[in-house]
């Protein structure tokens, strides 16, 4: 028979294993999420200025539609001026107004009834209307002033442009730079 083995009490007690993260990997990984973030900061930064520039877009739109669906409900001339009170020096970045236009003059006198306002819009991005201060609806829902298009552009040159038809319809497109 064999004799048993005697081992010194200190010998059973083996060294724990750290399970931890050393310095050094630690640092690996703080790198490559370093590269991948810095990959894909202007991919977020390009999508949040293109969502800006969507929004006010889908936001002048919506006021050309409902100032053409009132013309062709109440039978009236309805108009959209740039500025909050359709005031001489406004851009359309100062904002529009949606009102009855009674006397056809394409101002916004004290008696005619608004309805809708839309406030100044966000300093980054530029509108630009080729047709003058004023879009107007015959009660018929046609262009009383003619054809015309908007302009979004945001400071990098990107954009989207609303085309309005003779026959009052509007669409968007986007403008690449």
């Amino acid at each position: 028979m064999r004799a048993a083995k005697r081992t010194h009490p200190r010998q059973h007690t083996q060294r724990k294993r750290s399970t931890g993260f050393t310095l050094i990997e630690l640092m690996i990984v703080l790198i490559i999420v370093a590269i991948i973030g810095g990959a894909g900061l202007p991919a977020m930064y390009r999508m949040t200025a293109n969502n800006r520039i969507a929004t006010q877009t889908n936001e002048l739109l919506a006021d050309i539609n409902f100032a053409r669906s009132e013309a062709i409900k109440q039978g009236k001339r309805i108009s959209l001026c740039r500025g909050v009170s359709c005031q001489a020096g406004a851009t359309w970045n100062d904002g529009w107004v949606v009102f009855e236009d009674l006397n056809d003059n394409n101002a916004l006198d004290l008696n005619e009834p608004i309805f809708r306002v839309h406030d100044a819009i966000d300093n980054s991005i530029q509108i630009n209307f080729n047709n003058g201060n004023v879009v107007a609806y015959n009660a018929n829902g046609r262009l009383a002033n003619g054809a015309g298009s908007f302009n979004l552009r945001d400071n990098d040159g990107n954009g989207r442009n609303v085309i309005i038809s003779p026959a009052g319809r509007a669409r968007t497109e986007v403008v690449d730079h």
